[in-house]
């Protein structure tokens, strides 16, 4: 088993219960060590209470076990229509998908069509010039009368009026959406897979089978962890409709410590 935290001092740990709970699971399922084995075979020998959680742990394997065994056979097309029906799935979530793009992109090309003709409207209300700044009439001057000749001062000139400038006309342009892309359909994940395959054939499973958990969801022995061996194997069973008989595991002789093959550390 990867990821094995073996204490430094084995013989000062083994009888840490705490330490032994960790590596309980994988001993009761064979997926221990060897070196984990042995200390906790040694400390299951001594602790009772330890010993009753193994127990109970190889009880709800061997229930989950015979359950799936006297489990009715599968259809021969059922796997099939499990591929089938996963398939029109994929296909549907497609099509949402790519239905909701082309509305985004509709909406954003009607928002710059708006916005363009807004910015042409204003262009031409402002005679072209794109700040609507009114031009100051040109300054005539008129020729000297008879009062300048004779010395007198000349009338004063009026001073242009002033100009008003309009504020500027903001246009904010769309923002510019990138396409998503879409990956080709693919199966669904496991959990998807398990229930349309329930959905599919109800019948497949036990009636009246009181079952803690189900044998296809994540880590049903709520070790801390998901591996290949908690849910490929129960699951495999499940939907090939397998007849599977362990005869090494039975709820009268649980799974004795392996023994020592050396001296003890």
């Amino acid at each position: 088993m990867n990821n094995e935290r073996i204490p430094e001092n084995p013989a000062a740990q083994e009888s840490d219960c705490r330490w032994v709970g960790e590596y309980l699971h994988a001993f009761v399922e064979g997926e221990a060590s060897p070196l984990v084995s042995r200390l906790v075979g040694e400390h299951l020998r001594r602790c009772a209470t330890c010993a009753s959680g193994a127990s109970a742990l190889q009880a709800e394997r061997v229930e989950v076990l015979e359950a799936l065994v006297d489990a009715p056979a599968l259809p021969d097309d059922f796997a099939r229509r499990l591929t089938r029906r996963i398939e029109r799935s994929e296909r549907a979530a497609l099509r949402r998908r790519r239905r909701s793009l082309a509305l985004r992109w509709g909406a954003a090309a009607a928002f710059l069509i708006v916005a363009g003709l807004l910015a042409s409207s204003f262009l031409r209300a402002g005679r072209g010039d794109p700040f609507g700044v009114p031009h100051a009439p040109p300054l005539v001057l008129s020729p000297p009368g008879p009062a300048a000749a004779q010395g007198a001062p000349p009338s004063p000139v009026p001073p242009p009026a002033p100009l008003h400038r309009s504020p500027p006309v903001i246009v904010r342009a769309a923002p510019e959406i990138v396409p998503a892309v879409f990956a080709a359909p693919r199966l669904s994940t496991f959990g998807q897979v398990v229930d349309i395959a329930n959905r599919l054939a109800p019948e497949a499973r036990k009636p009246g089978a009181a079952l803690k958990d189900d044998p296809c969801k994540p880590d049903p022995n709520k070790d801390g962890r998901t591996d290949i061996t908690d849910v490929a194997y129960s699951c495999q069973v499940l939907l090939a409709g397998q007849r599977v008989v362990s005869a090494s595991f039975t709820l009268d002789h649980p799974p004795s410590p392996p023994e020592s093959g050396g001296p003890r550390a």
